[in-house]
């Protein structure tokens, strides 16, 4: 029923496919992508173990309550990005030379 939980699983599977791939030297075009999204899952999974020291874990409860809070926001700012990125994409997409 924890979260963290559900968070373990991504974490150590794209740990044990990066670790095979590495050591089967094959030329997997995505390799370097599989292992920065496990060190970013590796370092967010630090802030489990900080929870029960008295400094860091009144922190760490606090930043997932903003987060919480905030993502009606992110959705809607999300969306805005989307919208902006596409009229860009749009307006300028026969003015930029292509590098192919």
């Amino acid at each position: 029923k924890d979260p963290w939980n559900a968070f373990d699983l991504p974490c150590y599977t794209l740990l044990i496919t990066s670790v095979i791939f590495e050591l089967t030297d094959n030329d997997f075009a995505y390799l370097n992508n599989i292992k920065a999204l496990v060190s970013l899952l590796v370092w967010f999974k630090l802030l489990y173990f900080m929870r029960p020291f008295r400094l860091f874990g009144p922190m760490v409860y606090m930043i997932f309550q903003v987060a919480f809070d905030i993502k009606i926001f992110l959705v809607i700012l999300f969306i805005v990005i989307i919208g902006f990125g596409n009229a860009f994409y749009i307006v300028l997409n026969d003015s930029v030379p292509s590098f192919g």
